[in-house]
This record gives structure tokens, sequence and C-alpha cells, in this order.
């Protein structure tokens, strides 16, 4: 039922709108198709030279290169590398090397250049070396968690960004994709437990308190979303009028996201156990302990998203080191002001995830306690009675023999705070 329900889903929400076509360019760039992008390998080096530029030393490069894919495949071209772009030692290219040639139309016929260097290899050894240790550590759960990973890029690439492109509420999309990769990612992983349906609810609040928050301060520090060079590029690229704005808010509910995941399941783990451990805690009580828990684990995550937004920012930051300006004057430039909200926006919303998943998880341990309870009530009275009903003059062996069966059944049913009650010393 579980995989026929995620078939439907898909078939009803992973249908992607027509992407709208890119805008005209002024350069005749032939697609994939028309061959305009091939695969390379690199025979010999014919040249190379170091030109000293304003921008420093620029390496540039005449190389023979045979074509390995494509309608052009066997056939040999020479391309200038490292002319048209800024290059360094590390972008040099050697003979053997894999690389990606892009074939353009030009008024003097066909010109070729290397876009990059061909990475296919190293990434699937990555990607398999990723699956193995996941595997291999993780086991079961492991597997499961590839499983909710896999499901995860579905919803990204079939879902979130196909409709952002067709000029759909870039918000309303990155909520929505939230909400459908959420569930079914945590209960591939975890099952059908309670645990899981209470990290369900808590990421579903801390998501929802997450967006009015960054709505709020992204209004009111009047972010455009033009902080990201890459989004002048993505509106001239397109046809389609996006929102910016939009973009950013839809970056910061997505980044949250994956952090709000390890937060809610592992504090819903941590009240279970606890509860488990000692059925007799009243709510209050394993909420506390369930926060004590939870509180080095909120520094530690917050330091991880600071950290995490400064890694993938490095140039940005390194900017900011060198503009030789006061540093207020530097922190309100839209480019650093953007990172700056988005951190902290995500690292309130995670400290909120906290409580809130502990609160659910606690209202779901003591509700599912209380139904057990209820349920095992009348069938530990009926075991009480039994050994009442029959006579002293009646007993035999074998009765006895039933008596003794019919308890130690008894203490199975019985919570561990009644089978061991502690004796008064004498």
């Amino acid at each position: 039922m579980g995989l026929l329900a995620l078939v439907v889903l898909s078939s009803i929400v992973f249908s992607p709108p027509e992407l709208p076509p890119l805008a005209q360019s002024t350069g005749d760039v032939l697609s994939f198709d028309e061959s305009g992008t091939m695969n390379g390998q690199v025979t010999q080096i014919l040249a190379e030279e170091i030109i000293e530029t304003e921008f420093g030393a620029q390496h540039v490069q005449v190389v023979e290169i045979r074509i390995t894919s494509g309608p052009m495949k066997e056939q040999i071209i020479q391309v200038d590398h490292g002319g048209m772009f800024l290059s360094s030692q590390s972008s040099q290219l050697k003979p053997r090397m894999r690389v990606v040639v892009q074939r353009t139309e030009g008024p003097n016929g066909p010109q070729f250049y290397v876009s990059s260097v061909n990475r296919h290899i190293p990434i699937w050894v990555l990607a398999a070396l990723f699956v193995a240790v996941t595997v291999g550590v993780g086991r079961q759960t492991g597997g499961r968690s590839l499983i909710g990973l896999a499901f995860s890029v579905l919803v990204l690439v079939r879902f979130v960004l196909p409709r952002i492109l067709a000029g759909q509420s870039p918000v309303g999309v990155s909520i929505a994709g939230s909400l459908i990769l959420m569930a079914p990612s945590l209960y591939i992983v975890y099952g059908w437990k309670g645990k899981t349906h209470a990290a369900v609810l808590g990421m579903g609040a801390s998501l929802i308190l997450t967006w009015l928050l960054a709505a709020a301060f992204v209004a009111w520090t009047r972010l455009s979303g033009f902080g990201d060079e890459s989004m002048s590029f993505l509106v001239v690229a397109t046809e389609v009028e996006l929102d910016p704005r939009g973009l950013v808010l839809a970056g910061i509910i997505l980044g949250t996201l994956g952090m709000l995941d390890d937060i809610a399941i592992g504090l819903s783990s941590a009240v279970f156990e606890l509860a488990g451990a000692n059925p007799d805690l009243p709510w209050q009580t394993l909420f506390k302990r369930s926060m004590v828990i939870g509180v080095d684990h909120f520094a530690s995550m917050v330091n991880s998203l600071m950290l995490a937004y400064v890694g993938a920012s490095l140039p940005l930051f390194l900017l900011l080191m060198i503009y030789q300006e006061p540093l207020g004057f530097s922190l309100n430039r839209e480019v650093f002001t953007q990172e700056i909200v988005r951190t902290l926006v995500g690292g309130i919303g995670l400290m909120l995830a906290g409580p809130i998943s502990s609160l659910a998880a606690c209202w779901m341990a003591k509700r599912g306690q209380k139904a057990i309870h209820e349920t095992t009530e009348p069938v530990l009275q009926a075991v009480d009675s039994l050994p009442s009903a029959l006579s002293p003059g009646e007993s035999d062996p074998g009765d006895l023999s039933e008596n003794h069966e019919l308890s130690l059944h008894r203490e199975d049913w019985q919570e561990p705070s009644e089978k061991h009650q502690p004796q008064s010393s004498l």
C-alpha cells in the first residue's frame, strides 16, 4: 500500500510544467543535439606560455583534442585554452586528460573551446564510496536513508525547480515541496512510528515559523534578491518574470529543512526512549529531560549552519576582509546582509524546532502509554480474579501449575514499575 501511494503521489505531483524558453542570445551556440557539447581527450600539448595580465599570470595553451562522442567522434581538433577565461596552474590541461568541448558558430566558421574537465569518473567513484559507507555503517537504516535521499532529489528536480522556473510562487512551491519531501522521507527511513509522527509535526510547525520570520526580515531589510550575481544571470537567461525576493525566501526555507530533520527526529527519539525506560514520568519531566539533551545539540547545529553558509560563500567573506571601508558599511551591502539574514533566521528556526518537537513527542508518548494501559487493564483484572474463583479444597497440583502459569503471564503484562516494587527493609 505504501508503494502504491508513493506511485500515485509521484504521478500526480511530479508532472513538471513545461519549462520556459531561454532568452534569445546574441551568439549562435549549438545545442547538445547539434553536437554543440561533446566529450574529448587531450592527445598532446602543442604550445603553452604564461602571459602577465592586470589580473596576474595567465596560463595559455594550444592543445590537440580527439573528440570521443557525438557526430564528430574520432575527429582531431586544435583548441586555444586559457585565453578566454581566467585560469591558474591547476586549470592547465595535460595529455590523456578527459575534457568537455563546446562548439560555437562564429563569423569564420565553427570555433571550439574547453568548457570544463570531464569529472564523471571521480564523481561516480565518490558516489559509490558514499553508498558503500552509508550502507556499511547504517545497515538497513542507512539503506532506507539512501531511498529517502533519492526521493528528496526527485522532489527538487521534478517538483520544486520546474515550477519556480515556470513562474509559480517560489515561496509557495518551496513550502509545498518541503512538506511533500519531509513526511515520506522520514517515514521511509524511520518507519510508521510515534517518534516519526512527532518529528513531522515539529518540523511542519517550525518550518511555518521560519517562513514567517524570514518573510518579515527580508521585507524589513529590503532585500531585493540580487545580492547573488547568479540571480542576474537567471533573470537574463529566462523569458519568465521571476521573483528574486521570493527566491531568497525559498532558499532559506529549503536550507533550514535539512537541519530541522536532524533536530526533530533526534529529540523525538530521546523522548520515546526516556518514556520507555520510565513510564511513570509525567510529560513535564519528559520535556525537561529531553531539552537537557537538546540544548547541546542546538548549539552545535546553529554553529554548523553558520559554518555551512560561510563555507559556501567563502570568496564573498574574503571580499569583506579586503574592502577598504568600515565594517558596518560593508555588512550593510546586500550581498552580505542576505547571508546574515539567511544564517540568523535559519538558526532561530532550528532553536524553535527543539521545544516544538519535544512537546509533540511528549504528547504522543504519553498518549500511546495511556492507550496501552486502557487496553491491558481489563486483561490484568481478569487474570487477578481467576485464582479467587477456586476453593482451597479444589486445588490440585495441576491447578497450581495452571495458576502459576497465569501468574507468569500477568507479570509479562505488567509495567516495569509494577513488576519490581522495592521491599521495605525490616
